[in-house]
């Protein structure tokens, strides 16, 4: 004959049971990490609406002591897209032709509202897996794997520092999944951000390309200040080597 259970006994299995139906801790917070920084994502793009970003572009090949710099005018306009704006002469040359002018119609062309779906750091393009907290330039962080759902040019394989009291993006690190041309071999990407007018936009890409034939190319965007359509000028962005994100940079103090 089965003895009933002892009241111990029995909230002991009750609650496992709940415990194997429920989530985990870890889980719960990641999916909350990952719905707040989808939800920042979409306020920022609704509040800012369309801006300016003033920016200089820089290249460097120090095996074939190569080096060139360009200031450039980028217009956001969301959610139709980009445009750019030249200097005054424009640049001219080879180099500025085929690689920079080129470079800067392919982010034109990849700003349409479908690619910017298909490269947003969303649950919809990755896997997401949280590895902990830790500070990047003093801002506490949600540190997070970043795995593509598929193999895309579009979509880094790395990782994204999240602000713990922003749920914005501070820092993103990885490689293309696919690389964007037969010339290029290898991309490690690093993007930093800052905080202005309070979102966090780019402050800073450094990226090292293994190139073939011409080997390790550095490609640099520094994003120099921000104009809104709601004030002339925000304060202008920190430069990239400056780790306290505080304090102009760049020539004329002007926006990304």
């Amino acid at each position: 004959m089965l003895r009933p259970l002892g009241l111990g006994v029995a909230l002991l299995l009750l609650g496992a049971a709940t415990l194997a139906a429920a989530p985990a801790a870890g889980d719960q917070t990641l999916s909350a990490i990952v719905a707040r920084l989808e939800a920042r994502a979409l306020e920022r793009a609704r509040a800012l609406g369309a801006y300016r970003s003033l920016r200089t572009y820089r290249v460097a090949n120090e095996q074939r002591n190569f080096h060139r710099e360009y200031p450039i005018a980028m217009d956001i306009l969301w959610p139709s897209g980009k445009r750019y704006q030249l200097p005054e002469p424009p640049p001219t040359g080879v180099v500025f032709k085929l690689a920079f002018k080129r470079l800067l119609d392919t982010e034109v062309e990849n700003a349409g509202p479908g690619i910017q779906r298909a490269s947003a750091v969303t649950s919809a393009n990755y896997k997401f897996s949280l590895e902990g907290r830790e500070e990047v330039d003093g801002e506490p962080c949600w540190r997070l794997g970043l795995e593509p759902r598929r193999e895309s040019r579009f979509l880094i394989r790395g990782h994204a520092w999240v602000s713990c009291a922003d749920s914005e993006i501070v820092k993103l690190e990885g490689r293309p999944t696919e690389m964007p041309s037969f010339w290029m071999k290898d991309i490690h990407l690093v993007r930093t951000f800052q905080k202005v007018g309070g979102y966090w936009l780019p402050r800073a890409d450094r990226s090292v390309n293994q190139v073939r034939v011409f080997g390790e190319t550095r490609f640099e965007i520094d994003y120099l200040r921000y104009e809104f359509a709601t004030e002339a000028a925000l304060p202008a962005a920190a430069p990239a080597d400056d780790p306290a994100g505080a304090g102009p940079s760049g020539p004329g103090n002007a926006p990304r």
